[in-house]
């Protein structure tokens, strides 16, 4: 796989392992103490984000913390190595 640069992740859409879409990605999260990125910040859709985070959204979406090792693939699209009722957040 090429190289991805880190705005090229904003506005992914991100999916399930079970290609259920949960929304788009933000932007990482990067840890300069580890020299990692530990974290994909995702824009989850009302819907998911009260499957999900267990609370409804005020405002139509809500921002979580993925961890980076939960990421499968990153190619047209952002896709997670959980299926989305495996996902606690």
């Amino acid at each position: 796989m090429p190289c991805l640069l880190s705005g090229e992740i904003k506005d992914k859409v991100v999916y399930s392992k079970n290609m259920v879409m949960l929304g788009k990605a933000r932007e990482l999260e990067f840890d300069p103490a580890q020299m990692k990125v530990t974290y994909l910040i995702v824009e989850f859709d009302k819907e998911v984000a009260k499957d999900v985070l267990g609370k409804a959204s005020m405002i139509g979406h809500d921002d979580a913390r993925i961890p980076a090792e939960l990421i499968e693939n990153i190619e047209d699209a952002i896709v997670l190595k959980q299926r989305k009722d495996e996902l606690k957040i």
